[in-house]
């Protein structure tokens, strides 16, 4: 049985799986740090210096699963990689280029990804239910054991990925209580001069990046502190060509923050603030970037 591990600190996962005789990763990045497993399996990682790599998600089942899987965090994109190293993803080619697609160019984006209506209502379905069963690695960089988390998962995915009523009304509930989380998470907005960036300060413990309107008014960026996670994530609904979020994210906090062009956050072990985030919506008005 294959195991699946969970750090916040690089060092920590690469001790960890080294133990075992074959081992891979999913995104296991830490900035421009990536773990990496034994190498007779796929490097599955796409952000930053990894971002010419397809989503873990979009890649094909492997034959021969490998001793232990070792991810940095687990999303829909991370578990489709968890399930593909495992033999089991399940056969929903649309779904899976759909999911690729949100999480390269974000949530917001969805309207844009030309997809049919039921895998948007199955994208939704899994959106509510991860809600209530986020697996976090630990704060304190220590590495443990998800695999049981991770079959759970697997088993919520694959009831929506069979059209599991309740789990799809689930779904449609969920995507009806965004309008609300869109006023409540509120903080401050800072329209566009045309040339340095709209930029809207968000606080919730629910993701937030991929609402970038208020009122009757649109912006270019979302700063967001998450309350339950501690972490700032900054994103941009279109970013230009001089944008990048992973690199405005590691200039102010070091090669330890990262993501991709569109969407980025702090380091995977740091507690921020409602102070740091102001501090780096300031950064992001005045630089343009």
């Amino acid at each position: 049985m294959t195991v699946i591990l969970i750090s916040s600190k690089p060092m920590a996962l690469q001790n960890a799986i080294d133990v075992f005789e074959t081992s891979a990763t999913v995104e296991a990045e830490y900035g421009d740090v990536l773990v990496l497993g034994t190498e007779e399996f796929p490097v599955l990682a796409h952000h930053g210096n990894n971002s010419h790599r397809p989503c873990p998600c979009t890649v094909d089942n492997v034959v021969s699963p490998p001793a232990c899987i070792g991810l940095s965090h687990l999303d829909l994109d991370s578990l489709g990689g968890v399930l593909a190293l495992l033999g089991r993803k399940p056969e929903a080619v649309s779904f899976w280029k759909l999911a690729a697609f949100v999480d390269i160019n974000g949530p917001h984006k969805l309207g844009a990804a030309g997809a049919g209506a039921l895998d948007v209502a199955r994208l939704q379905a899994w959106w509510a239910w991860s809600e209530t069963h986020r697996v976090f690695a630990p704060r304190d960089g220590s590495c443990v054991d998800i695999t049981t988390q991770v079959e759970e998962a697997e088993g919520a995915l694959c009831a929506i990925l069979n059209n599991d009523p309740d789990l799809l009304e689930a779904g449609r509930v969920w995507a009806a209580r965004e309008a609300q989380l869109e006023v409540e998470s509120f903080v401050d907005g800072y329209l566009s001069n045309n040339v340095r960036p709209g930029v809207l300060l968000r606080v919730s413990e629910m993701f937030v990046n991929h609402l970038y309107t208020h009122g009757f008014e649109s912006f270019d960026a979302v700063v967001a502190l998450n309350t339950k996670t501690g972490s700032i994530t900054l994103s941009y609904a279109s970013p230009t060509f001089d944008q990048s979020a992973c690199g405005v994210v590691q200039t102010f906090w070091g090669p330890l923050a990262g993501g991709h062009r569109g969407i980025a956050g702090s380091p995977r072990d740091m507690k921020c603030s409602l102070s740091d985030a102001r501090e780096l919506v300031e950064m992001v008005r005045k630089s343009g970037y």
